[in-house]
């Protein structure tokens, strides 16, 4: 029955029913409508009620045949599909694919699409994975756990109404640990704090079991834990475990091994007591048997004696060095150590512990001479104040050497690419060393003792400056579109890596710019003068005559030089200052903002934080009194190195700034003034006078200079060593 005959059985004028047609009001519009809506065309209310009521039940009868509809053809459909690719299809493990799915279905129930096939979504197997990996968020199931020492495994897992239960998020899939126990936290301590105390109180840390032995890596984010345990949901739990719970070191002591205490025939356990006669029978001499810092750490224990030796490696006959892992373990002569757990007092008939004995430590990781692969390590006072705690603090002063090989013209891109890995940019316990390569890809004979890094890095910044800047005396970085983020963060890294190893730093980049990227803000007082150093060498001459006597600038100049930088407003002697400082904010601040956020990130937790900024670019800054005071000549010299020493002087007081840092790059590797002095040596000339040519050691910072440029005027030393400074190619070609 449709809405006219309906109404024409209820005895209502015809008129109604095309009043209700012409403004469109059918079976799917009258259950919508309010009473005052349809008090319009109908005057009376029983008749709107009856109304109403019928387009309900005509509206769940269509239904009822729709579906009706749509089951027999998903009967059909399974049956020429197959029943297990059907099942593919539908059962998907991401809840927005089936949200999709099922409102797509259900919309079919409109006039429109009524009596029409409903749209399938049909997947195989691989387009599923795909457009599950192209999601940027991943869902994760989270438990809680706590520590307790009085159950077996330690961990237990916390239910709901105690606190912890199960917990569904989404997630980041690149997010790493820390991140995670961030956003995993706040969910079991709401406002810091739960009914077993609050945050302060506990250490925190992320397993993929309940028992905690597999513990997350601090670099894996979550795609990849998901990858590598064949997971489509991450589970995992959050551990809690109480600061002043000391029972697992406790635990932790009875395994480690029994230690020799030097030639006097006494032993002493790892429990604390001298050893029975049965026990003495282990040889003298054993080594601690692959004993790592870490176990150290967690037994609690007061070290005295002297630590022999380091390596990288627990197999034996092993005594290479792995420098990918950054994992030590302790392997020294236990006649060399005496532990004893602290707190336990020794039995009678035990040695007392000597703590006046220095531990033997050194305060970086160095290769042995006869590259044995043994590290050696120097004295450390006990009273330094690094053993106040425990053990681990070692972790802080010994950190491992990383090499970077690099390509000469090239240093710039392999940096970069070195850098853009993650696990390089977050190894703040990593030392790096450079490792030079020809173009032929034949190693440079030269070793890395702080030179072949500050030529490299010279490199670097040379390149970095040409392509990656523009700006004149000061220089400001400028996007591009193939330097994304990972790319400027690794920018800073090698910034960050220079100035801690070296003290080198990229005094060409404007300040303004390096204080957004270092503090998150820039020093007004800095703006004007880094402005003028920016822009070129005519536009800052107008510029300083318009700020001086705005009268005297020509006006085509300056109106050039205000629409070069796009200046919006009319210049004049009232505001001419000011909108010179809104342009130079535009171009050392604004334009570079990406760039200087990308540089904050990493920078803001570095040393450079405790720099004056000017002091250091003033410091950093080379010029001819500051190379001459660095000089440093022989005590004893001979009449012809007198007069040599003479003409050197003279030559790098005529030295323009250009030179300058050419001349300290040759002596130093660093184009800035390092912290180091220049040792001149004199040498005789191997061979004909014709050929002599000055040379350097830049891991020494030593300038060799023949002794035959004493017989020739002072020019024929400043002419060949000017010559050899303007060739800018230098190969580290012997150590």
């Amino acid at each position: 029955m449709s809405v006219r005959s309906f109404l024409e059985s209820r005895g209502i004028s015809p008129a109604a029913a095309d009043k209700l047609e012409i403004d469109k009001i059918d079976v799917d519009v009258i259950p919508e409508m309010s009473d005052e809506d349809l008090r319009e065309y109908l005057p009376c209310k029983g008749d709107r009620v009856s109304l109403q009521a019928f387009a309900r039940n005509k509206q769940t009868h269509l239904t009822e045949t729709e579906n009706k509809k749509l089951s027999l053809i998903e009967r059909l459909r399974s049956r020429i599909v197959g029943t297990s690719k059907m099942k593919d299809v539908l059962d998907t493990d991401d809840e927005e694919m089936t949200d999709c799915k099922t409102t797509r279905i259900l919309n079919h129930k409109s006039k429109k699409t009524r009596g029409k096939l409903p749209l399938f979504v049909n997947m195989t197997s691989t387009s599923k994975q795909a457009t599950i990996a192209s999601k940027d968020d991943r869902a994760i199931v989270v438990g809680f756990c706590i520590y307790n020492h009085s159950r077996r495994g330690g961990y237990h897992q916390v239910r709901a109404p105690m606190g912890g239960g199960i917990r569904h998020l989404r997630v980041k899939k690149g997010m790493k640990k820390m991140e995670l126990l961030k956003t995993i936290r706040p969910v079991f301590f709401p406002d810091e704090k739960n009914m077993h105390g609050q945050v302060d109180e506990f250490s925190f840390d992320i397993s993929t079991d309940v028992n905690g032995t597999q513990i997350i890596h601090y670099m894996e984010s979550v795609e990849k834990i998901m990858k590598r345990m064949g997971l489509k949901h991450l589970r995992c739990y959050l551990l809690a475990k109480r600061l002043d719970d000391d029972s697992s070191d406790r635990d932790s002591v009875e395994d480690l091994p029994d230690v020799d205490l030097g030639n006097s025939g006494t032993r002493i356990s790892s429990k604390g007591r001298a050893l029975s006669d049965k026990e003495k029978q282990v040889p003298t001499g054993t080594d601690l048997g692959g004993l790592l810092l870490e176990d150290i750490a967690q037994s609690d224990v007061a070290v005295s004696g002297s630590v022999t030796k380091f390596l990288t490696t627990e197999s034996e006959g092993s005594n290479e060095i792995n420098l990918d892992t950054n994992e030590l373990v302790l392997v020294g002569n236990a006649a060399d150590m005496h532990i004893m757990p602290k707190g336990i007092d020794p039995e009678p008939g035990s040695l007392p512990v000597d703590i006046s004995t220095p531990l033997v430590v050194e305060d970086f990781l160095a290769r042995a001479a006869n590259e044995s692969g043994v590290i050696q390590f120097g004295p450390l006072s006990p009273h330094s104040g690094i053993l106040d705690d425990t053990l681990p603090d070692l972790y802080d002063y010994l950190p491992a050497v990383k090499g970077i090989i690099v390509h000469r013209g090239l240093v710039c891109r392999d940096l970069i690419a070195f850098f853009s890995l993650e696990e390089n940019v977050q190894s703040n316990h990593l030392t790096f060393e450079i490792n030079m390569l020809k173009e032929n890809g034949m190693p440079e004979v030269a070793e890395d003792s702080g030179g072949v890094m500050r030529d490299a890095l010279t490199e670097f910044w040379e390149t970095f400056y040409m392509q990656y800047t523009e700006g004149n005396s000061y220089k400001v970085p400028v996007l591009r579109h193939d330097m994304s983020q990972v790319e400027w963060k690794a920018v800073a890294a090698v910034i960050k890596m220079g100035f801690i190893q070296q003290e080198v730093y990229p005094i060409k980049l404007a300040p303004p710019f390096m204080q957004q990227a270092i503090f998150g803000a820039w020093n007004d007082s800095d703006l004007l003068e880094s402005f003028l150093k920016y822009v070129s060498v005519m536009d800052k001459t107008v510029l300083e005559t318009a700020l001086k006597d705005f009268a005297s600038v020509d006006e085509d100049d300056i109106y050039e030089v205000m629409e070069q930088y796009e200046a919006k407003k009319l210049v004049n002697a009232d505001n001419v200052e000011r909108i010179v400082r809104e342009i130079a904010h535009k171009e050392l601040v604004q334009k570079p903002m990406f760039v200087a956020d990308c540089f904050y990130k990493l920078l803001s937790s570095t040393p450079l934080v405790r720099e004056d900024m000017s002091a250091l670019y003033s410091k950093l800054q080379p010029n001819p009194k500051k190379v001459l005071k660095c000089l440093k000549f022989p005590e004893q010299l001979s009449k012809e190195e007198t007069l040599l020493s003479v003409h050197v002087k003279k030559l790098v007081r005529e030295m323009d700034t250009e030179y300058l840092g050419l001349f300290l790059r040759f002596c130093t590797g660093s184009d800035v003034m390092v912290n180091k002095d220049i040792q001149i040596r004199f040498i005789s000339s191997d061979g004909s006078d014709n050929v002599r040519c000055p040379s350097s050691h830049t891991c020494g910072c030593v300038l060799e200079i023949p002794r035959s440029y004493a017989c020739d005027p002072y020019v024929s030393l400043k002419s060949e060593f000017l010559a050899l400074l303007k060739n800018r190619y230098w190969q580290m070609d012997f150590v």
